[in-house]
């Protein structure tokens, strides 16, 4: 069976963990899948049969040595599951990407509420091009309306490699939702709520959970001196678990604390209302039920909470109050209480869909099968000209020389003098979609090409350069430019012999400069003028 890895991070919450389970359970049954985890806890994983390797939160590690221990012990890992494909969630993790075990396998990121300034961070920083595919779990409209620049929003727009499908959540079975019931004795009580901050970590100021905790026993214990017979059951965490030695005295027939449930989502189904945290994974599997909902926003690490349920509240009718604001908490509650507040509006469940998303990478043949091959061992050159002893790697022999456009060194005013240039691309920087470009130049009508650069320093850095580049083609261009030092002419013979038995080897269709030239001269090259110039777009070495 070909193998998935996730390799996950969870710092305040189980959202992570959550969504990847949510969506291994259409998958297990066809590949087998593992979890390379950082949290502080691991409880969510007790009742599935995955293997878990879970690791301490890399990014507190305080000096080189645990650093690098831990990169051999997750990079040795890697080496032994040797997996088919690697899954991340919408935060990618350095330590994970530049593992040396990771480089060859293809990789999925999952993205659900990032918000529009980290995603541009990420696509002017060359993260997004670490990912075969991109699957955004938010409507694309929405997704693309809330960014900026413009040249970001094109790349949402048009690139082949984004996938939009809303609605990730677990949908629980009639039984489990009777089981919660019976658990809970909901139908003793006229009024049930369920409240829930995640695991119960927070990263930022005080424990903002326990104030919610505080409140909502406060604002139950005021309601039942009013004659309502309400429960409220507290959700604590594994995090926040020391909790329980609080409010072992609050604890009465309608106050129930406990430190971690199972089948939260069943629980959110057969009570009246849910106060969260508005976590992507609870929110979402709250709206799929009837009751009312009451998110409470706040600071959230690369995440606009006050706008997701402001735009959740206008389609749901679910309300909101901000976490640093909690005074009227308790008129809230029982306005909620009485009167539901939900529109017919449900969210869409594609968790099945993205499932299928991920297996078809796995059984999709990438590998780039025609490919142009160019050697360059001019240094600094303006120009590319391909030496005579590998003329017989290409179909035409007379291969006239070309500007290779390097915006250090070559004079714009230049332009004019050709037709066509050649871009050698930044490994760091997606280039391969035309449209993409932006420069302060006038290039309308010119023919550009681009090529993958390897430089190397023995042969088998090279041919591992390379296969990387065919076996990823969604990240990369097929046209591959391998940049030499000086060498003498014996050893440029040797070199060229073995680049011919590797492509043969590889089966590779190798085809000439000049008839790439000729396939794009009649094609439209789109150009993007913006009036300012983007060094991270229009890098190339």
């Amino acid at each position: 069976m070909k193998k998935i890895v996730f390799m996950l991070q969870n710092g305040i919450g189980f959202g992570h963990f959550k969504l990847a389970l949510t969506i291994s359970k259409y998958m297990k049954d066809k590949c087998d899948i593992s979890f390379i985890t950082q949290a502080k806890s691991t409880v969510i994983f007790d009742n599935y049969d995955y293997k878990v390797y879970n690791f301490p939160m890399l990014y507190s590690l305080k000096s080189n040595n645990e650093i690098l221990i831990m990169n051999n012990l997750i990079n040795k890992l890697i080496e032994d599951i040797h997996p088919d494909l690697i899954i991340e969630d919408t935060y990618p993790e350095d330590f994970y990407m530049n593992l040396p075990a990771t480089k060859n396998i293809s990789k999925i990121l999952l993205m659900n509420r990032l918000n529009s300034t980290e995603f541009e961070n990420f696509f002017y920083n060359g993260v997004l091009n670490q990912y075969d595919k991109l699957i955004v779990l938010k409507e694309k409209d929405v997704f693309i309306n809330e960014i900026n620049a413009k040249e970001v929003k094109n790349y949402a727009t048009y690139s082949d490699r984004i996938v939009y499908l809303n609605g990730v959540f677990n949908e629980p079975t009639e039984d489990v939702k009777e089981e919660v019931e019976k658990k809970y004795n909901l139908n003793n009580f006229e009024k049930n709520i369920v409240v829930n901050c995640g695991a119960g970590g927070w990263h930022i100021g005080n424990n903002i959970c326990e104030k919610i905790f505080d409140k909502v026993i406060d604002v139950t214990n005021n309601l039942v001196k009013k004659d309502m017979n309400v429960q409220s059951i507290l959700v604590l965490g594994p995090y926040s678990k020391y909790l329980e030695e609080k409010y072992k005295e609050s604890i009465n027939e309608h106050i129930r604390i406990v430190d971690f449930e199972t089948n939260l989502d069943a629980l959110f189904t057969k009570t009246d209302l849910v106060i969260l945290r508005p976590g992507y994974n609870t929110t979402m599997e709250t709206l799929a039920g009837k009751q009312n909902v009451l998110l409470l926003p706040g600071i959230s690490y690369m995440e606009d909470q006050d706008v997701w349920c402001r735009e959740l509240a206008e389609i749901y009718g679910i309300d909101y109050i901000n976490v640093d604001n909690l005074d009227n908490m308790d008129s809230k509650i029982e306005e909620l209480l009485n009167n539901n507040k939900r529109t017919s509006a449900k969210p869409i469940n594609n968790t099945k869909n993205v499932a299928n998303e991920i297996l078809n990478t796995l059984t999709k043949n990438i590998k780039n099968k025609e490919v142009q091959i160019c050697v360059n061992n001019l240094i600094n050159g303006n120009a590319l000209s391909l030496p005579k002893n590998v003329y017989n790697l290409t179909e035409n022999k007379t291969i006239d020389s070309i500007p290779v456009l390097n915006m250090s060194d070559i004079n714009f005013l230049d332009y004019p003098k050709y037709n066509s240039f050649i871009f050698v691309n930044d490994i760091n920087l997606e280039l391969n979609r035309k449209s993409f470009y932006t420069t302060r130049y006038d290039l309308t009508g010119i023919n550009k090409i681009e090529y993958e650069e390897v430089v190397f320093l023995n042969k088998d850095q090279l041919f591992s350069e390379i296969t990387t580049i065919l076996d990823n083609p969604q990240r990369f261009t097929n046209n591959i430019m391998i940049t030499l030092p000086r060498l003498p002419k014996n050893k440029l013979d040797d070199f060229t012999i073995e680049l011919e038995q590797f492509i043969k080897h590889n089966d590779l269709n190798v085809i000439s400069l000049n008839q790439i030239l000729t396939n794009c001269v009649n094609e439209s090259i789109s150009n993007y003028k913006y009036g300012f110039y983007r060094p991270e777009i229009t890098k190339l070495s």
